[in-house]
């Protein structure tokens, strides 16, 4: 068996959930980004024609409540695309994980292979020995027959 293990959980992560709140995140956003133009839009027509101090209070207030409109969508892009890229990252090292696995599969075949191989051969080579050790064995009895006097 290898001398190493690879990581034989996988990924914890749900990509179905991930997916939809990265979908979620970006319909958030592009509902905000479309308020704030119907907002713009009908703070223009409101504004035709007014002057005055009320009116640039109204100004300062309403920039700041559109800057803050598109920090919240621009907020919500970033998360869905960090969602996003968390889920490609997992399925990354889930790839990775089972690459590993299967690298540990094919060495512990080798493994088993080359130990069956080798078990083989010393069972030929035990084979031979015993061959020769027999055939040792018929030579030494027939050059002992060879030597015995012949009796008539």
């Amino acid at each position: 068996m290898p001398n190493w293990q690879p990581p034989w959980d996988d990924v914890g992560f749900d990509h179905p959930v991930a997916h939809e709140t990265a979908a979620i995140l970006e319909a958030t956003a592009a509902q905000v980004t479309a308020e704030l133009a119907r907002r713009d839009a009908s703070a223009r027509r409101a504004l035709e024609g007014w002057r005055g101090a009320h009116r640039d209070s109204f100004d300062l207030a309403f920039a700041a409540s559109q800057r803050q409109g598109h920090a919240i969508a621009d907020r919500c892009r970033r998360l869905a695309a960090e969602v996003r890229a968390a889920a490609a990252e997992a399925r990354v090292e889930q790839a990775r994980r089972e690459l590993l696995r299967d690298q540990w599969h094919r060495e512990r075949i080798a493994e088993e292979r080359a130990a069956a191989a080798r078990a083989a051969e010393a069972r030929a080579a035990e084979a031979r020995a015993a061959e020769a050790r027999a055939a040792d064995a018929r030579a030494a009895a027939a050059g002992k027959e060879a030597q015995a006097p012949m009796a008539w």
